[in-house]
């Protein structure tokens, strides 16, 4: 019974394997359907050198030039 068991587990997860590499996902496809999601006018409220200054948009410390 617990052989049954562990082959109905094995044979899930290869159909899922199969099904997930028929539809690769393109990360950078989700990551600009994110993007414009937000609101034009958000996004242009949205700091250019958010990267550089990270630190000075989360706690406050002095910006970098």
């Amino acid at each position: 019974m617990e052989t049954k068991k562990i082959e109905k587990a094995v044979v899930r997860r290869k159909n899922s394997r199969e099904t997930a590499a028929e539809k690769p996902r393109n990360i950078w496809r989700e990551l600009s359907a994110i993007g414009t999601s937000i609101p034009v006018p958000q996004r242009r409220a949205l700091p250019r050198d958010g990267a550089r200054n990270l630190d000075h948009y989360l706690d406050g410390s002095p910006k970098e030039d």
